[in-house]
């Protein structure tokens, strides 16, 4: 009862209390894929999004309001949990997304994934020493072991 007014803050769809029972499980884990289920966009609903070189504003939901940023400002994301960081210069906005969603919709000329957790502008880049990037609002990034080659690449082209 003490946490029933956050959790709908929170849009929780169930709420199981210890000890629990196998089959109030299973419903609560039901309920919450059909939920999940009902907010995936179907191929009929919306267009397939790609790379567009011509993005130029981005809507994302922060605080239950969906805010217009521009991509030109977007210094770099990061994946937080189920959460995505945005970094506009020294301003943080989080947001219920993927990180692999933004890849899908930024620019593939101006970002680049350095690491699972991270994306970032090209634009904002100060320097890379090592296994990490500097950007210019003084925030570091780790580059991954997997995406170092082609990071350089990309800095280089």
């Amino acid at each position: 009862e003490e946490y029933a007014l956050e959790s709908f803050e929170l849009d929780v769809c169930d709420y199981l209390l210890k000890p629990f029972r196998f089959d109030r499980f299973l419903k609560a884990v039901n309920k919450a894929f059909a939920l999940q289920q009902l907010k995936q966009p179907t191929a009929t609903s919306f267009p397939p999004v790609s790379h567009s070189e011509n993005i130029t504003q981005l809507f994302v939901k922060v605080d239950k309001k969906l805010i217009q940023l521009s991509v030109e400002e977007l210094y770099f994301l990061e994946s937080y949990g189920n959460y995505v960081k945005i970094w506009v210069g020294e301003v943080c906005y989080l947001t219920a997304r993927t990180l692999s969603s933004f890849v899908d919709q930024l620019p593939a000329t101006q970002f680049f994934r350095v690491h699972k957790s991270y994306l970032l502008h090209r634009k904002y880049i100060d320097y890379v020493e090592g296994n990490q990037v500097f950007m210019k609002n003084g925030q570091a990034v780790l580059i991954g072991k997997n995406y170092r080659q082609a990071f350089k690449r990309f800095l280089l082209a």
